[in-house]
């Protein structure tokens, strides 16, 4: 997970440990996947997105984890080599841009990393072997989180038109298509305040689009094909929904304002607590399908126990 601006929270990528029996105490049981030699050595500032790129796709590792360095004056995309090594792993610059400035969202696809920036307003095309060449195919207002979808070679891309006290409306924002082959535009959806967004591919059935809307405080499952809603996600406890990622059928979702995180079962569409007290405004999250070596536990009980569940990040 990544939290926003610098101070609590850190400017680290931090690791919970999920699948206990127990909501985890944010501030006490984060792990700090890069370290602080490696935070201090490439002055990272303001991490935003993440994406998990595996099977090999990046220099022949699995399990690379890009991120954002949101930091204005010094704006770039980091990638860790390995993201099942605690602070071991090479933590380097992969990619920065003149028209990078600010990045917010990342998605992977196509053989490509999609970046959003806030401050520019572009939508970025990254090749995955040749990061030196990105390509602009989009400039938006105030472009947030952006995903893949590998069935119909789209990227989606949530951008946020108002604010929910200056501008409720409902049509305050849209759903951008574009094609992740040749980057021309598709398509527009109006949507309340898009922020989080990610993608559910079912073992069995249609895939389903999963987008958080900062002016309901609600999850909705959309269509990708057609855009049209067919499932809504809601709690008690959920306010702003900055991230989400998905993890088998569970969805984790930042619940930024009040700084916990909410586990959704996508088949019942249940949710719960299972991160509270975070220690900053969290941005972005990510399930590892691994579990980072010489992770322990701060609970005495589970001191130096290593959880056979997956984590989020």
């Amino acid at each position: 997970m990544t939290f926003h601006g610098t101070g609590k929270g850190g400017d680290d990528v931090v690791v919970f440990p999920l699948g206990q029996q127990r909501i985890v105490d944010g501030a006490r049981d984060g792990i700090p996947l890069f370290g602080k030699d490696k935070v201090d050595k490439l002055a990272l500032r303001e991490l935003r997105g993440l994406q998990l790129v595996q099977s090999g796709i990046a220099n022949n590792q699995q399990n690379s984890l890009f991120v954002a360095n949101g930091n204005k004056k010094d704006s770039k995309l980091l990638k860790y080599d390995d993201a099942c090594v605690l602070e071991k792993a090479p933590l380097s610059v992969w990619a920065r841009n003149e028209s990078m400035i600010h990045p917010y969202g990342m998605a992977h696809g196509d053989n490509s990393l999609w970046v959003t920036n806030q401050d520019t307003g572009t939508v970025m095309q990254y090749p995955m072997f040749d990061a030196f060449t990105p390509k602009v195919i989009a400039t938006l207002k105030q472009p947030r989180a952006v995903v893949h979808s590998p069935e119909l070679k789209r990227i989606f891309v949530a951008e946020r038109t108002g604010t929910p006290t200056r501008d409720p409306a409902p049509g305050a924002g849209h759903i951008r298509v574009y094609s992740s082959l040749t980057g021309l535009p598709l398509g527009t959806h109006n949507f309340p305040g898009p922020v989080g967004m990610s993608m559910y591919v079912p073992l069995k059935g249609k895939p389903l689009m999963l987008v958080g809307s900062e002016q309901t405080n609600k999850v909705y499952g959309i269509d990708p094909e057609t855009l049209e809603q067919q499932h809504t996600f809601e709690h008690a406890d959920l306010q702003h929904p900055a991230g989400l990622s998905v993890h088998g059928n569970q969805l984790f979702v930042v619940s930024q304002t009040n700084k916990r995180i909410i586990q959704f079962d996508l088949i019942s569409g249940k949710g719960k607590v299972v991160v509270d007290n975070l220690p900053g405004r969290a941005e972005c999250i990510v399930a590892l399908t691994c579990v980072p070596r010489k992770v322990t536990f701060a609970e005495p009980g589970l001191a130096g126990k290593i959880s056979t569940q997956s984590l989020s990040v």
